[in-house]
């Protein structure tokens, strides 16, 4: 056990002798609380080396397990080969799914979503994803309402009236069939569609779209046609005779660009039969 001698007497005579003034009640406190800070110095001296005596009993006994061949993994248990995973019958390697119940009478859609035939909003009518429906119609339609055509197949629309704006989008095989509309008739994303207006129709845009056929009536020969990114135009229009075949023409795709007089002169490619 370790002692701190301090020297009481010289270190109050010290006190008196620079404190001559000072009471002797402050003097003997004073003495108390330095012999309480003793008693805490040696009790925390005392504490380190307990603490420290322990260390070294423990790194003793650790080192006479070595000395003595005991491992100190003794108590782990061995993990033989039929434990191991890859040798388990249990764990095949293959996540197991347990299969799902279908609900009864659930209808069954298209990757692009249900099919649709409806007023939206007042405003627009959407039809969409409509697959093999060859008696499509809209009756109840006005010149405020737009229609809007997307991803059908193999089907057939009749717009049965006077509307804003048709929009075709992304369909295949499609027909439409329209009387009038207002603004424009516009085709995109498009492959194989075939358009006919039974009456007026100021613009029809046609844009990146592979195959299709525009039947014009009479009222809609002034229309203009625009196109853009697109292959195997054919618009066919009325005969000179009434009530004869109708004449195809197949709008240019390929075009010839020439600089003349400082700017550009585009016409289009003509094709001679032989």
């Amino acid at each position: 056990m370790l002692r701190v001698i301090i020297p009481w007497a010289q270190f109050g005579a010290l006190l008196a002798n620079q404190q001559p003034l000072l009471h002797q009640k402050l003097l003997h406190q004073a003495l108390l609380l330095l012999h309480l800070l003793h008693q805490l110095l040696s009790s925390v001296l005392n504490l380190l080396s307990l603490h420290h005596q322990s260390q070294k009993k423990g790194c003793l006994l650790f080192s006479k397990k070595l000395v003595l061949g005991k491992s100190v993994t003794a108590g782990l248990k061995k993990v033989t080969n039929d434990m191991k995973a890859k040798n388990r019958s249990d764990r095949t390697g293959i996540v197991a799914v347990a299969a799902k119940e279908g609900r009864a009478g659930a209808p069954s859609f298209s990757k692009a979503g249900p099919p649709k035939l409806e007023l939206q909003m007042g405003r627009k009518w959407a039809v969409e994803n409509q697959i093999g429906k060859k008696n499509l119609v809209i009756d109840d339609c006005d010149a405020k309402q737009s229609v809007y055509i997307f991803g059908c197949k193999d089907s057939v629309l009749h717009i049965q009236g006077k509307v804003n704006n048709i929009t075709i989008d992304k369909c295949t095989k499609m027909g439409v069939v329209f009387t009038d509309v207002v603004a424009a008739c516009e085709i995109v994303n498009c492959n194989g569609v075939e358009v006919q207006c039974q009456g007026s129709a100021p613009t029809i845009s046609v844009d990146n779209t592979g195959g299709c056929q525009l039947y014009l009536s009479k009222d809609s020969l002034g229309a203009s046609i625009t196109t853009a990114k697109s292959s195997e135009i054919n618009v066919l229009v009325p005969g000179a005779e009434p009530g004869g075949d109708l004449v195809e023409h197949a709008l240019p795709q390929q075009f010839i660009h020439a600089f003349k007089d400082g700017q550009f002169e585009t016409t289009p490619v003509s094709h001679s039969g032989g």
